[in-house]
């Protein structure tokens, strides 16, 4: 049970951290998908059963309901970082699905979801945020140049 709540509430601070840096660096997408991802962690860590049976209804809703902004976020901006965000996202639906179907080990369950579902969704946002960045550096570069 320890180790659980370490597990959680220390991802929960890497998506603090991650999140304050994409709300502080990155552009208009990468602070909607920072808003989603922190929206979504908070509401996880309020909602969510501490049962055997799994993270419960709710966190289900929660995950279903972001990955569709996920894929609105990533029609909408194009971004390829979009794209792995969204393939994350569904994996951990994905994984609600399994587990609730198949029964499947809670600690597979627990791997997913905090790998691809947490760790996973993270990365692809600093991605985003480093792309950015990029992104705004060579603009500034190009505009600096004389013609």
């Amino acid at each position: 049970m320890i180790l659980n709540l370490a597990w959680q509430y220390g991802g929960a601070i890497l998506a603090i951290a991650c999140c304050a840096y994409a709300l502080w660096q990155g552009g208009r997408v990468e602070r909607y998908a920072a808003g989603i991802i922190l929206v979504g962690w908070v509401l996880t860590l309020l909602l969510q059963s501490h049962s055997l049976s799994g993270p419960g209804l709710w966190v289900q809703i929660i995950d279903g309901v972001a990955l569709l902004m996920f894929i609105g976020l990533s029609l909408w901006s194009r971004r390829i970082w979009t794209l792995f965000l969204c393939a994350c996202q569904l994996d951990t639906v994905m994984a609600h699905f399994s587990q609730m179907s198949l029964h499947s080990s809670q600690w597979v369950i627990a791997m997913v979801l905090g790998l691809w579902g947490g760790q996973g969704l993270l990365l692809c946002l600093v991605a985003g945020v480093i792309g950015h960045r990029q992104r705004l550096k060579r603009l500034a570069r190009s505009q600096a140049l004389p013609i």
